[in-house]
């Protein structure tokens, strides 16, 4: 039998050129052991999380430490509860001291038309608010910062005319009626506002808000009855002191000029915000006082300093004044008068309103009254010093003022509602 041989494939010879065969055929048999990476491969994170949960030691949890309180962060809250409270306590303060003290500046012997106290006044705060603005204006980082719009422009304006002519008439009244009697007729300022601020900030008074007017008309009542009366002798012809008439008419002007500008004030704040950034404090103080400084030096220079001799010289010579003691006094009120004026507009500005004002000047009637009667009263003297002493009437009348704007500002939440 023909025995069959099996033949192993012979491997196709390679074309000429072509070394994919032998290259291949050695990389076969030649293969060398792959190395080992030095670099560890990074775990994944469930496996890091099992690993770090057997290997971690468990740490104890303490209990969250207690806060340290400041002292200054425990002013700040006092500060957020109470402030508008403090400002009303700090107002009333510095409004009683500028009251006697304004009366003090009555009687120095220099003649009133020379308006030489409001100057100096303003002069001493334009002094002291120069630096504090300039202070500010170095802070500014923006240009809007330092711009004013027109309708601010125009507030402004009349807020600092309104606020200059009101000191002009507040020193022409208290020499005519005296400080407790002119503070019993700025103490009306609650009515005023009341309707003042329905014509501008269409705010309508409650019932309870009304009964705290009517209370608060009836002291005025009570408590410058005489007064009236001797300004109505005066009126008719029956005799009477000319100057209690006068200084009557001065003190209603003044307190319908300072609360025009307040009202003002409140008004120019409560504007929509704008690109224009809220005036501060101590810009419109600022305004104020250099419209007040401006008019003022014009009018010394046209009317004071050609009558110098008649207006200052000579009552100082005659009542043994000298010159320097009448403007350090001067310049003293100047100063309590701006940090009146500052608190005066913080309060404006804080949660009581045009309010808060109001209800210091009723309740500072009282204090006013019982601080003239101190200092000023002689129950033997006529004129000043006659009206500043305390009587049943005025008593009466000061707490029925302060009882009526108490009333009106507790019902100051409901009150603020507008007109339809």
């Amino acid at each position: 039998m023909p025995v069959s041989v099996r033949r192993r494939p012979r491997a196709a010879s390679p074309r000429p050129g072509d070394f994919s065969g032998i290259n291949s055929s050695k990389s076969a048999a030649v293969t060398p052991p792959a190395k080992q990476s030095t670099r560890q491969r990074s775990p994944s994170p469930s496996s890091k999380s099992r690993s770090s949960s057997k290997a971690a030691p468990k740490k104890k949890v303490s209990a969250p430490a207690t806060p340290k309180v400041s002292a200054s962060h425990v002013q700040a809250n006092l500060y957020a509860k109470y402030g508008d409270v403090l400002g009303l306590v700090a107002l009333l303060a510095s409004g009683t001291n500028l009251s006697i003290l304004g009366q003090y500046v009555a009687d120095v012997p220099i003649n009133k038309a020379a308006q030489l106290h409001l100057l100096v006044q303003f002069l001493v705060q334009l002094v002291v608010l120069i630096p504090r603005m300039l202070a500010a204006s170095s802070t500014a980082t923006t240009k809007a910062k330092r711009k004013v719009s027109t309708a601010q422009a125009i507030h402004l304006a009349f807020i600092s005319i309104f606020y200059v002519a009101g000191f002009a008439l507040s020193f022409a009244a208290v020499p005519r009626a005296g400080t407790a009697l002119n503070q019993v007729v700025y103490s009306t300022s609650i009515i005023v506002m009341a309707a003042l601020s329905y014509a501008v900030l269409g705010r309508v008074p409650t019932t309870g808000q009304g009964v705290g007017m009517a209370i608060a008309f009836a002291g005025v009542a009570v408590a410058s009855q005489k007064a009236f009366r001797d300004a109505f002798r005066t009126l008719s012809g029956k005799g009477g002191s000319g100057d209690v008439g006068i200084g009557l008419a001065l003190s209603v002007a003044m307190t319908l000029s300072f609360n025009v500008s307040t009202v003002l004030l409140e008004r120019m704040h409560r504007m929509p915000r704008t690109r224009h950034a809220p005036l501060s404090s101590a810009f419109v103080q600022l305004c104020q006082v250099s419209l007040g400084v401006l008019a003022l030096a014009s009018y010394v220079c046209v009317m004071t300093i050609p009558r110098w001799n008649e207006y200052v010289t000579a009552p100082l010579a005659k009542e043994g004044w000298t010159l320097k003691s009448a403007l350090l006094l001067y310049a003293f009120n100047g100063v309590c008068s701006l940090a009146h004026s500052q608190i005066y507009i913080s309060v404006a500005r804080g949660g009581f309103g045009a309010n808060g004002t109001g209800l210091v000047n009723a309740l500072r009637t009282a204090t006013v009254s019982v601080a003239a009667h101190l200092f000023f009263c002689d129950a033997n003297g006529t004129g000043k010093a006659r009206r500043s002493c305390l009587d049943h009437g005025k008593v009466t009348g000061a707490l029925l003022i302060a009882a009526g704007g108490t009333t009106y500002v507790l019902n100051k939440e409901n009150g603020k509602k507008k007109r339809s």
